[in-house]
């Protein structure tokens, strides 16, 4: 103790005046391992005999100690670790952890920036989100350097909340694209990538192209209305009210196999690697089992008898079968068994459509209402209803983990937040019944008895740019174009600029672009 005292009196005689905090901040260092004295005793005893020496310093001088401390015990361990490897803990973020990581210091954004990060950011999303593959332009030259790959990935981040906040924001526009099909009416849909399928009132099967609505295909056999369609990349599988299910080669547009089972219209029909399922006006459900590798054969498995009215709507995976009827119940079945597990009641009218998905079942009914059901608790969760909901039959509905999409005979498509309840848009454009709607994170292709399919396209309304030549190396860095930024200087090398991560985390807020 008396040692450290006269080295700090020593530096402190090295001149009149009081010592600056700079002079303070090399004391420590004055002392040399080999005159130290606190290396002849032990540990305990050098901590209690430094203790005791800053407790005889003033504030001003602890203060000093201190600061000289944290800058002691401060490591960058971007700075230490290899290139290599922090460009693979960076691979692991999620775009908000990476931008923060960015803003930590000039070091590491230069490490983020000179790494694969956004590379690897843009390839997850380009795999992982349909909205964001939707805006990629066809001609996109690859770009040639890492910032280029930020720039790119935050323009179309950018552009992919903007289209989720049209999901929920009645005042953004919704993009228009709607045909006259020449089928009397138009009772069911499916599409994919490349094509929408009907099935229309005149007894045909239509073959669309999604993105210019031209017919490709108009395949008649039925006798009767095509009710419901399924269809993969080998087959198309439909029902009619002639009491007849089809199988239809899709490459060809053969007809294959037709299955006469139901003594009443098939009303709906879903299939996926293993097994079929059929329901029909005659009250009774039919489970098929697949026979051949593609499905284009089918052996009847066991019927299930329950409802005691038409079964309108069934869906189904490898542990339950669910199936709505006019007798204004839902009902759960076993699949491997086909035993009956539960009946929910709660409908005060007949049950016209449902969708089954996870641990949720979400039904539309003649009452006007959606009703939500847990296949879990067997309860109903929710109804949504009320001065902003249908005012007549709920016709068909469709849900994901954000949504509920429904249509209605009141000609409207109605968008609910699927936690709260509240409908977030109202979409008018058919002038008839909506009898079936499917949609995804950029759209909802909707039919009706108005003989029309629209496509309801919630991507920016720019319908050049999935075919001009865009170089991404030459937008500039501005908010506008590169959205979450990449200029350089300034903390960060964001030039001044802030990254504001609010406003990245829910689509409902103003989505005008992320910027460093």
């Amino acid at each position: 103790l008396t040692h450290l005292h006269g080295v700090w009196e020593q530096d402190q005689s090295a001149d009149d005046v009081a010592p600056s905090s700079e002079q303070y901040d090399v004391v420590p260092r004055q002392i040399e391992a080999s005159d130290n004295p606190l290396n002849a005793i032990s540990d305990k005893a050098r901590r209690t005999t430094i203790t005791e020496f800053l407790g005889t310093l003033s504030s001003l001088e602890q203060r000093s100690v201190l600061r000289f401390l944290q800058d002691s015990l401060k490591r960058n361990l971007v700075e230490e670790l290899p290139h290599e490897l922090c460009g693979l803990i960076w691979s692991f973020l999620d775009v908000h952890e990476l931008l923060s990581c960015e803003l930590v210091c000039k070091a590491w954004r230069n490490s983020i920036i000179h790494s694969m990060a956004w590379y690897t950011m843009f390839q997850r999303c380009l795999k992982d989100m349909s909205v964001f593959a939707k805006h990629i332009p066809r001609e996109l030259k690859p770009p040639q350097t890492s910032l280029g790959w930020k720039r790119a990935f935050s323009h179309f981040w950018a552009l992919q909340q903007q289209t989720a906040l049209t999901w929920r924001d009645p005042r953004r526009e919704i993009r228009q694209r709607s045909i006259a099909c020449d089928g009397e009416g138009i009772y069911c849909l499916q599409y994919d990538d490349n094509e929408i399928i009907t099935g229309n009132r005149d007894n045909t099967i239509k073959i669309w192209n999604l993105h210019t609505l031209l017919l490709k295909a108009s395949i008649p056999g039925h006798a009767g209305s095509v009710l419901c369609l399924q269809f993969d990349e080998r087959k198309i599988i439909t029902s009619s009210s002639d009491t007849t299910i089809k199988i239809w080669d899709r490459a060809s547009h053969e007809c294959v196999r037709t299955i006469e089972h139901h003594t009443q219209s098939v009303l709906h029909v879903r299939f996926d690697d293993t097994n079929m399922v059929t329901c029909s006006k005659d009250h009774t459900i039919a489970l098929w089992l697949k026979l051949d590798e593609y499905g284009f054969n089918y052996q009847l498995l066991r019927r299930l008898q329950g409802h005691r009215a038409a079964v309108n709507v069934i869906e189904f995976d490898r542990h339950y079968i669910v199936s709505a009827s006019g007798d204004r119940t839902v009902k759960l079945w076993d699949t491997d068994s086909g035993e009956l597990l539960h009946t929910y009641e709660g409908h005060s009218r007949g049950i016209a459509c449902l969708q089954y998905r996870g641990d949720l079942i979400v039904s539309g009914s003649s009452d006007n209402t959606i009703k939500v059901w847990s296949t879990r608790t067997r309860r109903c969760v929710s109804t949504f209803t009320g001065p902003d909901g249908h005012t007549e039959l709920v016709r068909c509905v469709r849900f994901n983990d954000k949504y509920i999409v429904s249509g209605s005979y009141d000609k409207t498509i109605r968008i609910w937040d699927i936690n709260t309840g509240v409908v977030l848009r109202v979409l008018r454009g058919h002038t008839n019944r909506v009898f079936r709607l499917q949609f995804d994170d950029c759209k909802i292709v909707s039919s009706s008895q108005d003989d029309h399919l629209i496509v309801w396209d919630f991507a920016l309304p720019d319908e050049s740019a999935a075919d001009r030549d865009f170089d991404v190396e030459s937008m500039p860095d501005s908010p506008s174009a590169s959205g979450i930024g990449g200029g350089s200087g300034g903390r960060g090398g964001s030039g001044g600029r802030q990254l504001s991560l609010s406003s990245m985390s829910a689509a409902d807020e103003q989505a005008s672009g992320y910027m460093v």
